[in-house]
């Protein structure tokens, strides 16, 4: 399948055929999709147990029952009909008795094939001199989510995120407990796979619908309506989509090709035919397109994105590009190389203290400067304002918003595009209000990175090695590695 078709017809299935087996190969082809997600200088601090054993996964059903249970009955309908604005009136009754069925919440955890529990960890392998965000985890966590989810659409294998299990610290203590998963480690999600029983009821030929991008994206500053290409009068030809253009890459190749940029060619080099210049306005909306058709809990779509793409924006890129390269020198200058050797495992010992010293310079990270277009996605913890019923804190709301991040990473390879994702941008809390500040972000809303997009410099070809799934997939318990289908007598 075509990784464009994937992403836009992803969609979050509610119930599974009991009696269909996934084949093994299929899993783990997705399993193996998770390996390629980024994570910060690719220490991949995530870890997965697949579930199939039925009691184990009729004792976390019941967990989802009791949850949705208490959800239904503590929260009054009107202010659930708030989260609904994008439903159709008419069905919005069929659409809250789905949202408050607590059977149906376990049923889609008992009657799916293969149940994955997503365990992710904040910190960078206990390094001593770094502590990252609590929310860091599940940005992590969820990159390699979107990317299994993904690759299941490619193979035509369902798949829904369960959340409600572990809504309770109490239920997530006791799972922990049960699958000897370290305390330090946090559930943030559960991946119930299999084949889908039926389409979704409320929309039987298509999607839940999504909010429009004018609402979802800024034109550089909050509430600046961003105007799709299709209403703009003055594009040059070059900015329309080719007639014959087809996004034909295979998902697993834009999977296994996507790379994280870091150093773009220069605006004057961007498409030399047509004099330098801007990335085409439909790559561009081709990745938001992408994000706008991210999953989220109950489809309330709690994420915003700010466009930085006009000479009006160029001193905020400035800014933006000084800082990453400020934090750079604050948090690798100051270290020993040999302190931090352990996360560069994939390179080669020698070449340690050169890498150290072009990561303590700064210069690595100064990229969003040089990028053609800056995207900052933004996250807002809570449904869309709603007084009560919060997803769960900042660690589920990164999952979000990361998830559509990983969409248009996806989609960059098939677009001839690179993505550089920047943390170090807001991860001093000052600077961070700074740019919500310039940039006229709600302080209710959280800006967890910026991504710099650009065309790549030079290609990269090579990936950095991953850990095998053996390393990254236990089997029914932590610590207990799955076996990969190749070895299997």
């Amino acid at each position: 399948m075509k990784i464009n078709d994937a992403l836009m017809l992803r969609a979050s299935v509610k119930s599974f055929k009991p009696e269909r087996e996934v084949a093994p190969d299929v899993m783990e082809a997705i399993y193996d999709a998770a390996r390629w997600a980024p994570s910060p200088e690719n220490v991949q601090h995530v870890r997965f147990i697949i579930i199939k054993d039925e009691q184990i996964k009729s004792w976390i059903a019941q967990m989802s029952r009791e949850i949705r249970e208490h959800g239904r009955t503590r929260v009054p309908a009107p202010l659930l009909n708030e989260r609904l604005k994008m439903v159709p009136p008419e069905i919005r009754p069929l659409y809250m008795e789905k949202m408050t069925n607590s059977e149906a919440a376990g049923d889609i955890i008992e009657t799916c094939d293969t149940l994955v529990l997503a365990i992710g960890n904040g910190n960078w392998y206990d390094t001593p001199y770094l502590v990252a965000p609590p929310e860091f985890g599940g940005i992590v966590c969820a990159t390699a989510i979107q990317n299994m989810w993904t690759s299941a659409v490619g193979n035509n294998i369902g798949m829904s995120l369960v959340t409600q299990p572990f809504a309770s610290e109490r239920n997530a203590m006791l799972i922990k407990d049960r699958l000897g998963i370290p305390h330090d480690w946090e559930l943030f999600a559960g991946l119930c796979f299999g084949v889908a029983e039926k389409r979704n009821r409320l929309y039987p030929t298509a999607r839940a619908p999504k909010i429009p991008l004018e609402r979802l994206v800024f034109d550089g500053y909050w509430g600046r309506q961003y105007k799709r290409m299709a209403f703009k009068d003055d594009l040059d030809e070059k900015d329309y989509m080719p007639p014959d253009y087809n996004f034909s890459m295979d998902v697993f190749d834009s999977i296994y090709l996507r790379r994280s940029i870091r150093t773009f060619k220069e605006k004057h080099d961007v498409y030399e035919q047509d004099g330098g210049g801007k990335i085409p306005e439909w790559k561009i909306e081709a990745l938001l397109e992408a994000a706008r058709n991210t999953a989220s809990m109950f489809n309330a779509q709690n994420f915003r994105f700010v466009l930085l793409r006009e000479p009006r924006d160029h001193y905020i890129k400035e800014k933006l590009g000084h800082a990453a390269l400020e934090m750079s020198k604050y948090v690798f200058g100051m270290v020993p190389w040999n302190q931090v050797a352990d996360r560069l495992w994939y390179i080669p010992k020698h070449t340690y203290p050169g890498i150290m010293e072009y990561m303590a310079d700064g210069s690595l990270m100064y990229y969003p400067t040089r990028a053609n277009a800056i995207i900052i996605p933004c996250v807002q913890p809570a449904y869309n304002g709603e007084p009560i019923g919060r997803m769960g804190g900042t660690n589920l709301a990164s999952i979000f918003v990361s998830m559509a991040i990983q969409n248009m990473w996806n989609l960059c390879p098939v677009l001839g595009l690179g993505i550089g994702f920047n943390a170090l941008t807001s991860s001093d809390i000052r600077r961070r209000q700074l740019w919500m500040e310039e940039l006229g972000i709600p302080g209710s809303w959280m800006m967890p990175a910026c991504l710099g997009i650009g065309i790549p410099a030079t290609p990269r070809n090579a990936s950095p090695p991953r850990f095998p799934v053996s390393s990254l997939f236990f089997n029914e318990y932590w610590g207990k590695p799955y076996k990969r289908i190749a070895f299997r007598d």
